[in-house]
């Protein structure tokens, strides 16, 4: 069974905050956290993450399309229902990864996606072992460009800045959907993003640390250092984009081809 040591100078369970805290997770689950050194048989642990200068923070839930994302700089990007009409469900999928990517490095590690069939959710959460869900797009008729909706959500990969409090936005998102708000807690499902606060710019936040404000950590002071949902690890020190680099470049063709189609 894995097992994963995450410590930090901070650690935020989305209640309180640790000082030199640490989260010890064995099966995907948090069996311990607290503050000060972790017990011995947990630094024997599969795998350790954070260290000192690190933040460590719950994994974010939320909204978004990111089948749009690589067309945001043409006309189709907002004309998702005309787009959704176009692909396979193969195309989907690749063409929802640079979008999952970028928000994995923003800190969710549970998006639910906009979208009219439940393939592609399950697909992704097959695939990279993330959390996915449907939030489904009904669109009004087969000639339409339009999509129907109860209210405006802010889509993270449109205007993630947009978001004022992100830890808030992700309590209302799982609200919404019936699911736990993002947490450290034990016995909950790992959920944890890490910050490296010993580079600019977040290389003084420790130092004031008791004015900290963990909402602007997450995709205002740059991309996490480590992503864990469960037992598996999202992002690990920067290297995830290099590992996907031919994902992006199939979906980024698969892009091309389709807006080009469609400008004629």
């Amino acid at each position: 069974m894995i097992s994963i040591l995450v410590t930090g100078d901070i650690v935020y369970t989305g209640n309180e905050m640790l000082r030199n805290g640490y989260v010890y997770v064995r099966g995907g689950r948090v069996i311990d956290l607290g503050e000060g050194s972790p017990p011995e048989e947990y630094t024997y642990a599969t795998l350790v993450l954070g260290g000192p200068g690190r933040i460590v923070v719950p994994g974010l839930r939320v909204i978004a399309d990111p089948l749009l994302y690589p067309f945001r700089y043409t006309e189709l990007y907002n004309s998702p229902c005309k787009l959704y009409r176009q692909i396979s469900p193969s195309e989907a999928f690749k063409l929802s990864l640079p979008g999952i990517y970028t928000l994995h490095m923003l800190g969710a590690t549970s998006v639910a996606i906009r979208y009219v069939s439940e393939d592609l959710p399950y697909s992704l959460k097959k695939s990279l072992d993330a959390d996915f869900d449907l939030y489904r797009v009904e669109c009004r008729d087969s000639g339409s460009d339009e999509s129907e909706s109860e209210e405006i959500i802010i889509d993270p990969l449109n205007d993630f800045q947009a978001i004022k409090d992100p830890l808030n936005y992700s309590r209302m998102i799982s609200k919404r959907l019936g699911k736990e708000p993002p947490m450290i807690s034990k016995d909950s499902i790992a959920n944890i993003a890490v910050f490296n606060a010993r580079s600019p710019p977040l290389f003084t936040v420790v130092e004031y640390s008791s004015r900290l404000d963990p909402a602007k950590l997450y995709g205002r002071a740059g991309w996490v250092e480590s992503l864990l949902y469960g037992d598996n690890i999202l992002v690990d020190s920067g290297e995830h984009i290099y590992i996907v680099e031919k994902h992006l470049r199939e979906a980024y063709s698969i892009a091309a081809n389709i807006a080009s189609r469609y400008s004629r």
